[in-house]
């Protein structure tokens, strides 16, 4: 990925209990989907046709993060939270998060959970209502 006037670096601290980046407020490691379109769409993500409202009570400890999207969907809130917080909707995204552990714990890529997403480096979805593109290049 070239790196151009659209292009930001963006560090996540995915902790099990709380996420942050650099410039949003800390929030809870929780996903819950909502089964209906939301009347308010604070703190909702919509992903692959569903919708997920983030923080709120917090999420299980697991033996790894990539059991389920809960960590994934978190990622693209907090992703959502500092474009939002830097006035950008579509930008090209260094994603400064753990890779060594994400090499680790999805066998470089080849796991059913990355697979199954079909698009590790690359998302489009809706948060708090408004659309976003983001295209991720390996830091």
């Amino acid at each position: 990925m070239a790196i151009d006037k659209n292009t930001v670096a963006i560090g996540i601290d995915h902790g099990w209990s709380q996420m942050k980046t650099t410039n949003t407020e800390v929030f809870t490691t929780g996903v819950k989907e909502i089964t209906t379109q939301p009347a308010l769409f604070d703190n909702v993500i919509e992903y692959d046709g569903k919708y997920y409202k983030v923080g709120g009570d917090r999420l299980e400890v697991k033996e790894t993060k990539v059991l389920d999207n809960n960590f994934y969907l978190l990622t693209l809130a907090a992703m959502a939270k500092e474009l939002e917080y830097r006035c950008k909707r579509n930008a090209h995204v260094l994603l400064e998060v753990g890779l060594a552990q994400f090499i680790l714990e999805s066998g470089y890529g080849k796991s059913e959970l990355v697979q199954g997403a079909n698009n590790c480096f690359g998302m489009k979805n809706h948060f708090q209502g408004i659309h976003g593109a983001v295209l991720l290049g390996m830091v």
